[in-house]
C-alpha cells in the first residue's frame, strides 16, 4: 500500500494511481494508550506501512540451519525470524523415506547434513506470523521436487495461518 502522489514522469506520462492510506491502525506493541489511535507499525517501523513490498529491503536467511552447523548457517528458521530476518529462502528437495514414499526437506545441496522437513520450516514461519500479526515475511521457495510435495505443504501452511470458520 502506498500513499501520496507519484512524482511526475518525463514526457507527460500519467501519474501512477496510489492506494489510499490505511484508515485503521493497530496499536504498536506495548502501547497502553487507552482510546487513542496508535500509529500503524509494520515490521517494526511506521514508515514501512505506506511502502510497496518492492520498495522495502528484507534481510534474508538462506536455508536456515539446513547446511548443518557453521558460522553462517547456525540459526533455525524460528531463530532467524527472532533475530530479525524477514525473508526466508527455502531450497526444497525430495528425501525418499522408503522405496515408495518421498518427503519434502529444506537443504541447499544433497540432504545429507542438516536437512529440515519443509513442514517444520513452514510451521516455524506460521507460528511467528501468528505471534507477530503486523510482521511481513517473504517466503521464497526454490523448488527442486515434485510440485505436489510442495503444494500439499503450502496448503497446510495457509490453512494453519487462515483457518476456515467451523
Amino acid at each position: 500500500v502506498t500513499t501520496g502522489s507519484a512524482p511526475a514522469q518525463a514526457g507527460g506520462a500519467e501519474q501512477e494511481e496510489q492506494d489510499p492510506p490505511a484508515t485503521t491502525a493497530e496499536p504498536a506493541p506495548g502501547d497502553g494508550a487507552g482510546g487513542a489511535e496508535a500509529p500503524l507499525v509494520c515490521n517494526g517501523m511506521v514508515e514501512l506501512c505506506s511502502r510497496r513490498l518492492s520498495d522495502v529491503t528484507f534481510a534474508a536467511a538462506n536455508n536456515p540451519f539446513s547446511a548443518g552447523p557453521s558460522p553462517t548457517q547456525d540459526l533455525t528458521t524460528a531463530e532467524a525470524l527472532a533475530a530479525g530476518f524477514r525473508a526466508v529462502v527455502l531450497t526444497v528437495r525430495e528425501v525418499w523415506q522408503s522405496p515408495t514414499a518421498a518427503a519434502a526437506f529444506v537443504c541447499p545441496l544433497e540432504c545429507v547434513v542438516g536437512a529440515e522437513p519443509l513442514q517444520d520450516a513452514l510451521g516455524a514461519i506460521s507460528k511467528f506470523l501468528r505471534n507477530h500479526p503486523r510482521e511481513v515475511v517473504l517466503v521464497i521457495i526454490d523448488q527442486r521436487v515434485s510440485s505436489m510435495l510442495v503444494v500439499n505443504q503450502l496448503d497446510n501452511f495457509v490453512a494453519d495461518l487462515y483457518p476456515l470458520p467451523a
